[in-house]
Formats: structure tokens, C-alpha cells, sequence
């Protein structure tokens, strides 16, 4: 380097600055030494210039190079961090304030503006909590401490005065020495989507109180015509007179179907339907399941069989009510659909899908030798409202809820969810697959109803509170059928009160209505209660809510019957009582 010119530095400045200085050096015009920044070759460096003055003539240069490329490539790095940081705030999508340890504003962006209305000169400075004025208060956290991020909903007031809703997230921010600078939060507008919850919500009620007194209104006729129905049925009639009411009950029971499934789907849609584990009898539920498609299979020319697997254990712990309810939609698709052969109802424990599973893994399966099912419809048949083109041909009509809530049951039963194997023209296997268990003690095991044709209800006494005319006139009709000594009618919980506190000798048993004028069939058993009574008191009611069965439980009734009925059901309780009481019957 000695002897050779300073340009052989490379010196990468604007203009040739070191060169320019020199000359100024030259000419006596600054004696003062002189600093910029430079690059020689890939090294960002600092330069300075000294000049040596002997006699006040200037004799030459003093040239220093400070090497600054790690600084250099900091200050860069933090500028590129600054951009990047302000184009995150910039398209955030939600409203962000950075207040320092003060809580004076000293960040926000364009969505903040958007929703508050304060403009950037407009909030920057001025405190958080004086700007905002948010209930309840809640300070952006600024303490090391809370260096968790805050989620919650507040209210705030915005420039226009308007009252705002937002969900907001907000942390302190800690330096590298883990110092508080301040906090940031950010935000978002939710008073829209609160009114559309709001609306949401109370459209749903709106359409359960429609579907509740919708029911209601239908059972409570629909119970008269299924009821006299069976009642006529174990009368002599002539040929022609029974296929008419046999007609008639079918045409019910389909109606029933209808109005159960769109209830279903309604309870599942908005997760009110309760799983209700109980010990159940799988012998007992497959022999229940068989007898009540049995009619249905005969009038197709259908063989209806049973195929269990010896090694399951015969009480299992599941909700027997919905199990059911899953088979005998399967059993009653697989009846209708299917011209001539046969349906099996099937039951087997198969292996667990990891070893270490205690529970005892049990498939029901479904199969026919029907048409089949398409390829193209297989993925489509367990949605709501779908029918296959051959079921529609077949048997047009019904709501094309039955599989899709069948599948949503399953996997409320805690398994895999309806499946199916078809193939066109051979016929279809519908399974599904419960993780069960035994009860924990024999106490819990199901107890067998004494039902008993025979038994005598001759020294029973009931007490009837029914305020329609016709489900009165029918329940009349049954309990002398079914041979009850002496049965009182009332129209009103208030005459059901007075007669069940003053007969003497006590009612056996009580049927109670739950919709009735003045005093409900809820607070007349509560009352009841209250008076000491502990007459058997059961719900009859068109109400057919889970929630009604609870409301009567804890207003103290025995047994709950949602209508139609059916005279099973009642002489299934009368035989209880005879059972239990042979001689005097229930005090």
C-alpha cells in the first residue's frame, strides 16, 4: 500500500468524497478531520480523514478505516423488521394499539381508525383508557408478570359515541433484557356477529317452541285415533272392518315416524338430545326389535332372523332407547325396501382397534336381499333429506331423516357411525360398532317387567286428569277393557287435586295430563306431594321432550308416557301395581 495513490482503497463514495476532501485539504480550505461511511470491497467501513498540517501547509492525510459491517447489518435487520412489523399492523384484519409503559398510544393502524374513528393524530399520545373508554375497564398489560396473552369481550365507546362489542387479545412487550416497553393489543368488531347469535338464538327457540307445540298438537289427536285403534283391533270385526282399522293404525304409526324424526333431527341439530347409559338386556332388545317388525315382515313375505354371537355378554351398558330406535329404523328400511328373501338382524363382538381397549366392541349389523344401493348414492345416503332413486320408486314418501339421524345416534352412542356394504341387485349389509361395557355390580342389571295377562286389576282405583274429550273418552275405554274396579275423571289439575286429597279409599294409581287449563298437570303432582301422597302418579302427556320427562321426574311423578300410547304401556303399569300389591294395590 505505501507509495501508491489513495483511490487504490476503491472507496465506494458518492462523487469520489475522499478524493474531494483531499483536494479541499490541498488548498488549505478545511483543516478539520472529516468522517463518512464507505465500503471497500464487501466491508461496510467508516472513514476518517485527518490531515496532517506542518507550518499551516498542508503535508498529507491521515486515513483510518473503522470496519462497522456487523452494525451496518444490524441497523439493516432492524429496518427490515420495522417494515415488516408495520405491514403485519397494516393487514392484520383486526384493530391494534401499542401503548408504551404509560398506556399512552403510540401504535395503532388503519382497522383501528376503521372501527374506533380516531385517526392517527387523533390518538396518538392520549391514553389508552381516555380514549377508549371500555367496560368494564381493562388495561393493556405492561408487567413482565403478565406476559400471557389476555383474551376477553369488552364494550367500547368509539369518537361518534357509539357503544362497539370486541374480542380482543392483548400482552405485555418484553425487551431482550426482559424489561416491559409497553403492550399491544388487538381487537375486533363483534357487535354484528352478537346480534346474529342473539337473532340465531332466538330463532331456534322460536322454531323448538313451533316444534313442541307443533307435536303437542298433532299427538293429542293422533293419540285418540291410535288408541281407539288398537282398541278396535281386539274386538271380532269382519275382514273388511279389521284391513280398514289395521289401515288406519298404520297410516298413524307412519305419522308418528314422521313427527318423531323431524323432532329428532331438530334435538340433534342443536345438541339437546341426551345419551342416557342404562344396563340393557341384548337378548331382550333383539327379541323386542324382531317382535315389532315381525307384522311388517310377514305382510311382505319377508323371513325376519336373529344371528348372535354366543360370547357377548348378554347385559351391556348403553342407551337402550336410542339403540333401539337406531335398529328398528335399519330393520324397518331393510323390510320396506326389499321385495322377497329375507333380513337379519345380526350382533357380534369383534376385535378392539388398539390392545390396550378393555371395552367390549359389539356390532349390530343390518342385512337384506334387496335391490342394493347405486355406487353414486352410497356417499349420499346418510345425508338429511335424501332418498335413492330405486326407494323412491319404491315407497315414495317419508322425510329421508331416518339414516341420517340412525348415523348421528350411533356416533352420539360413542361409535363409528352407520356404514354400508351394497352392491346393485344382491342386496345391502348396514353395521355400526358401540364401545360397550358390562354393568359394575348384578344390582344394576335390568329388572324384567311383570307383565302378567292374567293378573287382576278388578281392586285397582284410578284417578284419570285429561281436559280433552277424546283422549279422555279413550283412556276411559282402556281401563275398562283392561278390567280397572273404578276409575275417576278429571278436566282439570285443580279437580285432580281436589279428588286425589279427598278419595277415600286413596287412588292406586293416577294418570296425569301435563298441559291442562288452570292448575298443569306439574304443579298438581307437586302439590299432590306436598299434601303426603305417594300415589303413583304418571304422565300422560303430547309433550315429547327429554326435558318434559326431567320436569316430571322432579315434580314427583312415577313414570312418564309421551302420547300416542300405546294400551301396552298402561297395562305394563297396572300389572306392576297388581304385582307388587296383589291384595290392596298401592296405599
Amino acid at each position: 500500500m505505501l507509495g501508491r495513490p489513495l483511490t487504490v482503497l476503491d472507496l465506494e463514495t458518492e462523487d469520489y468524497q475522499a478524493t474531494a476532501f483531499l483536494n479541499l485539504f490541498r488548498r488549505g480550505v478545511a483543516h478539520t478531520p472529516v468522517s463518512f461511511e464507505s465500503r471497500v470491497g464487501e466491508r461496510d467501513v467508516t472513514v476518517k480523514l485527518q490531515p496532517v498540517i506542518e507550518d499551516d501547509v498542508f503535508a498529507g492525510l491521515i486515513v483510518s478505516l473503522i470496519d462497522v459491517t456487523p452494525l451496518v447489518e444490524a441497523r439493516l435487520g432492524v429496518e427490515r423488521e420495522k417494515r415488516f412489523l408495520e405491514q403485519v399492523i397494516t393487514i392484520a384484519g383486526a384493530a391494534i394499539c401499542i401503548v408504551n409503559r404509560d398506556d399512552v398510544v403510540v401504535t395503532i393502524n388503519d382497522e383501528f381508525t376503521a372501527i374506533t374513528g380516531y385517526s392517527r393524530d387523533q390518538a396518538l399520545g392520549r391514553e389508552r383508557a381516555e380514549l377508549l373508554r371500555e367496560s368494564p375497564p381493562s388495561p393493556c398489560p405492561a408487567a413482565p408478570g403478565d406476559a400471557t396473552v389476555q383474551k376477553r369481550q369488552s364494550q367500547i365507546l368509539t369518537r361518534s359515541g357509539r357503544r362497539v362489542t370486541i374480542l380482543k387479545n392483548a400482552a405485555p412487550l418484553i425487551d431482550a433484557e426482559g424489561h416491559s416497553t409497553g403492550g399491544i393489543e388487538s381487537f375486533v368488531d363483534v357487535s354484528d356477529l352478537i346480534r346474529a347469535q342473539v337473532e340465531a338464538e332466538d330463532a331456534s327457540r322460536m322454531k323448538s317452541a313451533f316444534l313442541a307445540n307443533m307435536s303437542h298438537e298433532i299427538r293429542t289427536p293422533l293419540n285418540a285415533i291410535m288408541g281407539l285403534s288398537q282398541l278396535l283391533l281386539t274386538a271380532a270385526l269382519a275382514p273388511e272392518q279389521r284391513e280398514c282399522v289395521e289401515t288406519m293404525r298404520s297410516a298413524g304409526e307412519g305419522l308418528l315416524v314422521i313427527l318423531n324424526d323431524i323432532l329428532d333431527f331438530s334435538r340433534i341439530e342443536v345438541g339437546r338430545l341426551e345419551i342416557r347409559p342404562a344396563p340393557l338386556d341384548i337378548d331382550r332388545l333383539l327379541e323386542e326389535a324382531r317382535r315389532v317388525m315381525a307384522q311388517a315382515a310377514d305382510e311382505q313375505g319377508l323371513t325376519l332372523t336373529i344371528d348372535r354371537d354366543p360370547t357377548l355378554p348378554r347385559v351391556l351398558v348403553c342407551d337402550p332407547v336410542r339403540l333401539k330406535q337406531i335398529l328398528l329404523n335399519l330393520l324397518s328400511n331393510a323390510i320396506k325396501f326389499t321385495a322377497r328373501g329375507r333380513v337379519v338382524l345380526s350382533v357380534a363382538r369383534v376385535r378392539p382397534p388398539s390392545g390396550d381397549d378393555t371395552r367390549i366392541w359389539t356390532q349390530f349389523r343390518v342385512r337384506d336381499t334387496g335391490p342394493g344401493i347405486p355406487d353414486h348414492m352410497r356417499e349420499h345416503i346418510f345425508e338429511p333429506f335424501v332418498q335413492t332413486e330405486d326407494a323412491m320408486a319404491r315407497n315414495p314418501g317419508g322425510t329421508g331423516l331416518g339414516l341420517s339421524i340412525s348415523n348421528r345416534l350411533a356416533r352420539l352412542l360413542g361409535g363409528t357411525g352407520l356404514e354400508v356394504a351394497s352392491l346393485p341387485g344382491r342386496g345391502s349389509t348396514f353395521f355400526f360398532t358401540l364401545p360397550l361395557a358390562e354393568p359394575e355390580a348384578a344390582s344394576t342389571r335390568p329388572a324384567q317387567l311383570p307383565l302378567s295377562p292374567s293378573a287382576d286389576f278388578g281392586g285397582l282405583r284410578a284417578l284419570v286428569a285429561e281436559d280433552n274429550p277424546f283422549n279422555r273418552f279413550l283412556l276411559q275405554k282402556i281401563l275398562e277393557k283392561l278390567g280397572v274396579g273404578h276409575t275417576d275423571f278429571a278436566s282439570d289439575g285443580n279437580e285432580a287435586l281436589a279428588l286425589a286429597l279427598a278419595a277415600q279409599p286413596r287412588h292406586h294409581i293416577i294418570f296425569m295430563d301435563l298441559r291442562m287449563p288452570g292448575l298443569d298437570g306439574l304443579e298438581a303432582a307437586r302439590q299432590i306431594r306436598q299434601a303426603g301422597l305417594d300415589t303413583p302418579i304418571v304422565a300422560l302427556t303430547a309433550q315429547a321432550a327429554e326435558e318434559d320427562a326431567e320436569r316430571c321426574r322432579q315434580a314427583g311423578m312415577t313414570a312418564y308416557f309421551s302420547k300416542p300410547y300405546r294400551i301396552n304401556d298402561l297395562e305394563a303399569v297396572l300389572a306392576e301395581l297388581a304385582c307388587a300389591k296383589p291384595t290392596r294395590g298401592i296405599p
